[in-house]
């Protein structure tokens, strides 16, 4: 059963047996193009573990010409690309799967996150906002878009944003805590107490947020 093969190949891989992985996509028989998709795909993580980089990016590359319309191959081919710090190529691999699946929010993010290790800060941006159109309550990206500001001196954007993502989430503790840190980097030690103060009233054991209000309170002298 080609199926059965597959996703036994795809455990062994996440599990780090590549040689066993490798062994059985060598034996699988397929005759449909998503079978055949499916079977090289896996072949491509299974490169990618036996650190086999430059392999998988040529079976990765190979993938896109004989699927040119499925997103999943240059998703693929990006994420290679990444892996062996080819960002300029994982880019535009990405780019070509954003044509295609122009809602994924997921491709936005990652676009962003390589335009932010290439410190295109406005690059990023443009990615995080179209992403927050499609999902405007994500915290996450939220966040993501007060690092930025944050990174380029944009204190005010910065702490407006991480609290919007405090209001976008208002049970989620890692969105009170992010704010807290930024607050005590600012001074604002006030700010921080109150923010930890309404964070403990959710989960009142949360550590960090013990070690935050410590922190705030030791910044007003109490």
């Amino acid at each position: 059963n080609p199926d059965l093969q597959m996703q036994l190949a795809a455990a062994l891989v996440v599990a780090g047996d590549q040689q066993e992985a490798q062994a059985i996509l060598e034996n699988v028989v397929t005759d449909t193009p998503e079978g055949e998709f499916r079977r090289d795909m896996i072949g491509v993580y299974s490169l990618l573990g036996q650190a086999k980089g430059d392999e998988a990016l040529r079976e990765a590359t190979t993938l896109t010409e004989r699927f040119p319309d499925d997103p999943r191959a240059y998703n693929l081919l990006g994420h290679v690309a990444l892996a062996l710090g080819r960002l300029d190529e994982a880019r535009a691999s990405l780019a070509n799967e954003q044509e295609f699946v122009p809602n994924s929010v997921s491709t936005y993010l990652n676009i962003a996150a390589i335009d932010i290790q290439m410190k295109k800060w406005d690059g990023a941006k443009d990615q995080l906002n179209t992403a927050l159109k499609l999902e405007p309550d994500s915290p996450n990206i939220m966040v993501a878009l007060a690092r930025i500001e944050g990174s380029l001196g944009n204190n005010e954007a910065a702490r407006s944003w991480l609290e919007k993502a405090r209001e976008a989430a208002p049970s989620d503790m890692q969105t009170h805590i992010y704010l807290a840190r930024f607050l005590l980097s600012e001074g604002d030690a006030t700010g921080a107490e109150a923010v930890m103060r309404h964070a403990l009233a959710i989960d009142a054991v949360e550590p960090a947020a013990h070690n935050l209000l410590g922190r705030a309170l030791e910044g007003q002298e109490k």
